[in-house]
């Protein structure tokens, strides 16, 4: 057990910092020159949480860390308006007057109290502003931010740095339970587990029409081709059906389509043609300079 310990304490010290450098390396990349929109793509994948957004008069999203603090927060915007109460400095108008997405509550403990306003963890509409990226492995998607309320590191003021994770999770449905650490002082890691993150599996319409195409040529290829052979007992090139279509017929359609089009598009062009020379016939000396000038031959 004495040995174990502090090998024990260094690996956790280890895992803090690998953390910390990612959620650092994502922030110091949060520098976004426009507003941020819930509805984005990313590598070609689009994604929309707009279903996870509270309006005005919806309770927050809340959590609470190891630490005991408490979490107030929305996605996609700032916190939504809520009806005073008698202590405006302990209720949610603090976070709404200070445009925070998340904030931090501080628990009251001596004397036993209602958690305390500490500060924004970050802004939805502030610069610099949230950046969207993909989580590692590409299961899930990751807002960063690097916007929230000063705090104190080392003497110096910097500002309150956080990601939020979206984790794809489709047995989480709409949202699942909102994870709150602090993984160093000042620098918050939200995961958010949810359906919405997952990448649209579905096939589009195009992908679908060549896999029915390719499956109808399959079937017609193959039920023709079992029925002359058993039926007419034609072998080899002779069991492809309706064969002197596709071999005699078929090439002749295509080039009498091809000689039929290119004739009604020379008359066509003829009768523009006649049309432009009848309008130069007509047109005074300027108005020819004019019509010859947009580049028409005649």
């Amino acid at each position: 057990m004495t040995t174990s310990s502090p090998l024990r304490r260094a690996c956790g010290r280890r895992r803090v910092l690998a953390v910390l450098a990612i959620v650092l390396v994502h922030v110091c990349l949060a520098s976004g020159e426009d507003p941020p929109s819930c509805q984005f793509e990313l590598d070609g994948v689009e994604y929309d949480l707009s279903e996870l957004h509270l309006k005005d008069g919806a309770p927050t999203y809340q959590s609470q860390d190891l630490h005991r603090h408490v979490y107030h927060l929305n996605v996609c915007g700032t916190v939504p308006k809520s009806p005073p109460t008698a202590n405006a400095a302990d209720d949610m108008t603090q976070c709404e007057r200070a445009n925070g997405m998340i904030c931090q509550y501080k628990p009251q403990i001596m004397p036993p109290g209602p958690p305390t306003f500490e500060g924004v963890i970050g802004r939805w509409n502030s610069a610099p502003y949230p950046v969207w990226s993909l989580l590692e492995g590409g299961n899930g998607v990751r807002l960063s931010m690097s916007n929230g309320d000063d705090c104190v590191l080392g003497g110096m003021k910097k500002p309150r740095v956080a990601t939020m994770d979206f984790p794809c999770s489709k047995a989480a449905g709409k949202m699942a339970q909102v994870i709150v650490q602090e993984v160093a002082l000042c620098t918050y890691v939200l995961t958010i587990p949810t359906s919405l993150s997952c990448p649209d599996d579905s096939m589009s319409h195009g992908t679908e029409f060549v896999l029915m195409f390719s499956l109808v040529v399959i079937i017609y290829l193959g039920a023709g081709a079992f029925y002359r052979y058993t039926r007419v007992g034609a072998r080899g090139i002779d069991m492809i059906p309706h064969l002197e279509f596709w071999r005699v017929e078929l090439p002749s359609l295509v080039d009498e389509g091809i000689r039929y089009s290119t004739y009604k598009a020379k008359q066509l062009y003829a009768q523009w043609q006649e049309s432009r020379s009848s309008e130069l016939g007509d047109a005074s000396p300027d108005e020819k300079e004019k019509l010859v000038g947009d580049g028409t031959d005649f």
